[in-house]
């Protein structure tokens, strides 16, 4: 047996392990209130108002809802509403792998960094989601191997490689402006790379690719961010600092929210120390670094900076749980990179450090795998089971009539629209219970327990869901249809 055999195979196995856990939960995860939004507001549209972003919400990430509108063809269940981002999981996994076996000399290294990449189960959890972050974060991994390698590589870069790391780094754009910093820096590189290795005079010549992508990126993504820009639809964020609102949400959705709530303060320090040593680093060694070990460190650099720039001087807010995700590959890939060059050093520390980080990342994943719930949603992962309980329960003539309090109308709405559209009549959607007038015009009522039943008598309780009961299914035996 060759001896990079086994290595590779550990490689194989735990890329697999990862694919195979998320396209489980791609068919047993209930669908969520926004990718049903998704669905609902933006897949089902004409592709021309998609485009022209008709509505500029930010819900739409555009290249999401074109690609879903193409799997949603076959059919509108939970496997082809999420094919693009699995799909864009295998590139994330294929770019780990790449970017370990280029960054890192040490095995030892190597394999910690593609492991500590692939536990973080927050961001597993968008890979099978119809969301733009999964997708974004796994074109943007593509994007970074193949520029480390036209970079690694002293001849001229092939021109299919230049395509895909122009076309992989706009793409993620189109599927989540929040990287917009990341797809900047990813051309900025590459055009120096042209600039420096070109065969002609002509420096035009040279940038010709990288100035077409930013082009056609620049007008379709532009028209995005000044739409969004114009209804107050940037996105959500944080209003205090880096640390404490975007670095502490990624350690939350990291290690776990009850964790991260028991070890706070440790847990902050260690991720603070890390990226701060890890940049001094890079700074110390400049001089002794080759030009592609530079690249994760200047992407994430240049993206810190420009996002604190915009916090500060044009008060666009920090970005924030899911918003923030594509920071942690680029500070992983930072923090490796730094290891790496400790080696000659210190290489107990280095190792040491590594399969700590390797391990804590494999231990969390561990501790929070599952195949029933989301990191971040918990209000609609029981619209699936409460639409069941419906068509159970429901004895009387024609289509149950269902009122969902928002935001859980929409996931319930799909399950209605998808699986039982014969059984069960559609919920109003995008009305709250304390606006309702009409009680007795529904057969069941989908209410949050601080909501007061008591207002409305005749209603029998069904089921509650969650943990602590905080959702309940009523039976309106009071309304005008009698069972």
């Amino acid at each position: 047996m060759n001896r990079k055999q086994p290595e590779i195979l550990f490689y194989v196995l735990t890329g697999l392990l990862i694919f195979v856990y998320v396209t489980i939960r791609v068919f047993t995860i209930p669908v969520t209130i926004d990718e049903a939004w998704t669905l609902f507001s933006f897949v089902r549209h004409p592709v021309w108002d998609i485009v022209t972003i008709k509505n500029p919400s930010t819900n739409n990430h555009i290249l999401n809802t074109l690609l879903t509108k193409l799997t949603t063809i076959f059919s509108e269940k939970e496997f082809f509403l999420r094919l693009p981002n699995l799909l864009s999981l295998a590139g994330y996994i294929w770019g780990s792998y790449l970017l370990a076996k280029q960054l890192m000399k040490n095995r030892v290294l190597a394999f910690a960094m593609f492991l500590t990449l692939l536990t973080h189960f927050t961001l597993l959890d968008f890979f099978g989601l119809c969301r733009g972050y999964g997708l974004s974060i796994g074109l943007l991994m593509l994007s970074i191997a193949y520029l480390v390698k036209i970079t690694k590589d002293t001849t001229t870069p092939r021109q299919k490689h230049l395509h895909i790391i122009l076309l992989t780094a706009a793409a993620a754009f189109y599927a989540n402006i929040a990287v917009l910093h990341v797809m900047v820096a990813i051309f900025l590189i590459t055009s120096v790379v042209l600039y420096l290795r070109r065969s002609s005079n002509s420096i035009l010549t040279a940038l010709r690719l990288p100035i077409v992508y930013a082009i056609i990126i620049g007008i379709l993504g532009g028209l995005k961010l000044w739409k969004q820009y114009e209804s107050g639809e940037i996105f959500y964020g944080g209003t205090g600092n880096f640390v404490d609102d975007t670095l502490a949400s990624m350690m939350w959705d990291y290690t776990g929210n009850i964790y991260f709530t028991g070890h706070a303060t440790w847990t902050m320090n260690i991720a603070v120390s890390l990226m701060v040593i890890s940049i001094i680093l890079h700074f110390v060694f400049i001089r002794r670094q080759k030009s592609y070990q530079l690249i994760p460190f200047a992407i994430l650099i240049f993206s810190l900076v420009m996002t604190n720039i915009q916090f500060y001087l044009l008060d666009v807010p920090l970005p924030i749980n899911r918003i923030a995700l594509f920071f942690f590959p680029l500070m992983v890939l930072t923090i490796f990179t730094s290891l790496q060059l400790i080696v000659p050093y210190s290489k107990p520390i280095a190792l040491a450090t590594a399969v700590f980080l390797a391990l804590f990342g494999s231990w969390r994943f561990v501790s929070e795998m599952n195949f029933n719930k989301m990191s971040l949603w918990w209000m609609d992962m029981y619209s699936k089971q409460l639409v069941e309980d419906i068509t159970k329960d429901y004895r009387g003539p024609g289509k149950a009539r269902v009122f969902a309090n928002w935001p859980t109308d929409n996931s319930v709405n799909y399950y209605i629209n998808t699986y039982h559209k014969d059984k069960v009549a559609e919920s109003p959607c995008c009305t709250r219970f304390a606006d309702l007038k009409n009680i007795d015009s529904f057969d069941y009522i989908y209410m949050h327990a601080a909501d007061d039943e008591n207002a409305f008598p005749g209603m029998t309780q069904i089921r509650a869901y969650h943990v602590d009961g905080s959702l309940i299914l009523y039976r309106n035996d009071s309304s005008r249809r009698k069972q």
